[in-house]
């Protein structure tokens, strides 16, 4: 008799996980590799989102350049302040001052008024010796400043510390 075993009654009823039959292996393909993915987004959303993101940044970058365009005013007084002093020139100190205060108040207050009235008005607190030392100097010939008079570090805090026109 003979005697059949469980590994031959699986052989012949199921030949396909034979690893030896290469014909049935010969027949198999690989798998396509998948699609690649997009970086781009799929949905709307995603659009509407990136949309947001730029329309906030040009309101920022058009919020700065405003601010950077209001403080031009400042950057040239400080120049021109800079060069008075480089200079040790006061005459034209007096019309930098009133210029600035042209920029927030009506003509008719800043070009009325005294000087130590324009002064107080601005908000540059002088001593009564440099307030009439940036008056005169306008009608006077240059005189030395001297050097221990922080006249020029006054008003550069003053013109830093004012609010944007």
């Amino acid at each position: 008799m003979k005697r059949t075993f469980i590994a031959d009654i699986a052989h012949d009823a199921l030949p396909y996980l034979d690893p030896l039959n290469t014909y049935e292996h010969a027949q198999l393909n690989e798998l396509p590799d998948p699609a690649a993915v997009s970086w781009w987004p799929q949905t709307a959303g995603w659009w509407w989102l990136l949309l947001g993101v730029a329309v906030c940044l040009f309101l920022v970058l058009r919020k700065c350049w405003i601010i950077h365009q209001k403080n031009t005013w400042r950057r040239d007084a400080l120049i021109e302040l800079k060069a008075m002093e480089k200079a040790g020139d006061l005459t034209q100190l007096n019309s930098l001052i009133k210029r600035i205060g042209l920029l927030f108040f009506p003509r008719r207050k800043i070009a009325g008024s005294n000087h130590t009235d324009v002064f107080h008005r601005l908000g540059l607190t002088l001593t009564q010796d440099q307030s009439l030392l940036i008056t005169s100097s306008t009608y006077k010939c240059n005189k030395p400043i001297n050097p221990y008079d922080d006249l020029f570090v006054i008003i550069e805090r003053w013109i830093k510390e004012l609010p944007n026109a």
